[in-house]
């Protein structure tokens, strides 16, 4: 990951508000690119993906993929470390936001 040249700290709610097809990560407010990851990569995170998604099939965890927000201090908009890790394993639904966009399928 290579940080934005600009060292001007931004929160959740810049963060937010780009418009962009590039993904970033904010890391104590500085941005970072995220690279593309390869085919052995995405290869390795689908299986993982895979098993951890039949073994968690009847149990209350849910198991999401990248690309997922994930703001690790809770701060709502206010939080400066918002990562996307590429599997994410969540048990308590009252932590999984729901966007006012996001349709019920």
């Amino acid at each position: 990951m290579d940080a934005l040249q600009s060292e001007k700290r931004y929160t959740y709610s810049d963060y937010a508000s780009w418009n962009t097809e590039v993904r970033y990560e904010l890391i104590d407010g500085i941005s970072y690119v995220m690279e593309s990851p390869s085919v052995s990569h995405q290869r390795i995170s689908g299986n993982l993906f895979f098993q951890l998604y039949g073994f968690l099939r009847d149990k209350p965890c849910e198991v999401f993929a990248a690309p997922i927000d994930v703001c690790l201090n809770a701060l709502g908009d206010d939080d400066d470390d918002v990562v996307q890790p590429d599997i994410l394993i969540v048990c308590d639904r009252a932590n999984i936001p729901v966007p006012v966009k996001e349709i019920a399928l």
